[in-house]
Parts: C-alpha cells; sequence; structure tokens
C-alpha cells in the first residue's frame, strides 16, 4: 500500500477480482469503510480509494472484503515530524537568515509482505509525501545577501508570519513546501524537506526562503 497525497487516494495492490465490487475497511481512531473498484494496471490489480488526510481515520489497519471473502489485515502506518529549521546564507553570519516551524504528517505501509503464497515475508522499501494536513510556518526571515557575482541583491523581511501550503510535482512556486521520507529494504529512513516563499516587489527585489 501507499498514499497519493495529491489526490489523497490509498492504492493497495493485490490479488484481487476486477469483475466484483470491493469494500477497504480501515480501523484507526475510529473505523470506516469504503466501497471502490479494482483496476488492472500493467497486469496487476489493483484497488484505489479516497483517504484525505483530515478525516478520520487517515491511517491504520486495512481489510479488503470482495465476494465475502477477507483478506489479511495490513497496517498503513501514519506518524508526525515535528522540528524548527534555520537556514543561514552566509557562513558564521546569523543574517540573512531564516526560520520554519514543520509539523510533517507521513501516511505509508511499512511492514515486511510476501510477493506470492508460500514466500517468507520481505520488506522492500516505501516512500511517502508528506500530506497536505501538514503545517509549515515560515516564522522569521530578515537580512540581505549581495551575490558574489553582482547580479542581484536579495532581501529578507517579514511581517508576520507565512504558513506555506503543501506543493506536489514541481517546485517552481511562489509559495509552498514538499517534504519526502524514504525507506530502504534494510529500513533505513531518509527525510528530504523544500519550501519556497518568494514575493517581488516593484524594484523587483526578489525575496526567496529555501529549505
Amino acid at each position: 500500500m501507499n498514499v497519493d497525497e495529491n489526490k489523497e487516494e490509498l492504492r493497495i495492490v493485490g490479488l484481487f477480482d476486477p469483475d466484483a465490487p470491493v469494500t477497504v475497511r480501515i480501523e484507526g481512531g475510529a473505523t470506516k469503510e469504503i466501497v471502490a473498484t479494482v483496476r488492472i494496471i500493467n497486469g496487476a490489480t489493483e484497488i484505489l480509494c479516497p483517504l484525505p488526510a483530515g478525516q478520520q481515520p487517515s491511517a491504520g489497519n486495512v481489510t479488503v472484503l470482495q465476494r465475502g471473502h477477507k483478506s489479511n489485515t495490513v497496517p498503513l502506518t501514519e506518524w508526525w515530524v515535528k522540528a524548527t529549521g534555520h537556514k543561514y546564507f552566509t557562513v558564521g553570519e546569523p543574517q540573512p537568515s531564516s526560520t520554519i516551524e514543520f509539523n510533517l504528517h507521513f501516511r505509508t505501509d511499512v511492514h515486511s509482505s510476501r510477493a506470492a503464497p508460500f514466500q517468507d515475508p520481505v520488506f522492500r522499501g516505501n516512500f511517502a509525501w508528506a500530506a497536505r494536513d501538514s503545517k509549515v510556518t515560515v516564522t522569521a526571515a530578515s537580512g540581505t545577501y549581495h551575490d558574489p557575482n553582482s547580479i542581484r541583491t536579495v532581501s529578507w523581511s517579514l511581517s508576520s508570519p507565512v504558513e506555506l501550503p503543501a506543493v506536489y510535482g514541481s517546485l517552481q512556486v511562489n509559495l509552498g513546501f514538499s517534504g519526502l521520507v524514504s525507506f530502504t529494504s534494510d529500513r533505513a529512513a531518509s527525510l528530504t524537506f523544500f519550501s519556497t516563499a518568494k514575493k517581488q516587489n516593484d524594484r523587483d527585489r526578489d525575496d526567496r526562503q529555501p529549505g
């Protein structure tokens, strides 16, 4: 399983009947049953069902019900990563700088599974994008950076905190963040985070906060 956070859809890959209706049961802080359909993608059968990050449950134990049969139950795990990030643009200088508070919500499947019946369960790795209900805020930004090549001068100033929306795909936007956590087969995890807060005024001054 994994979650397409852009569309807020849960994707389940397995052995399902494409000609029969299916129900996905999710048991977390509450229990929800979602009627879905099976589709064939590249010769494999998979289920797509809506799973907004802000709903209850947004994760939990997932079971598929079809033709009176119940699948094995698999946990869809969710967790939050909370931290404060500081960005300094000149080594050894406190300014210019910016500060971001982020609380990232992730959901994915990190359990070991079988590729076929009777095989030993193996964890093959997985990934998760930050969900739309993650909270990322630029709380401080100040200072002036002079490009060594004299191409431009970049100034930061912030009169009040700026909340950034989640962005999926290209980060070529004026305002947004993207967070990705990846798990390798040996269960090592890595977190990648980007953010942009950009505004141009009449003098073509560029205010940007990359992280």
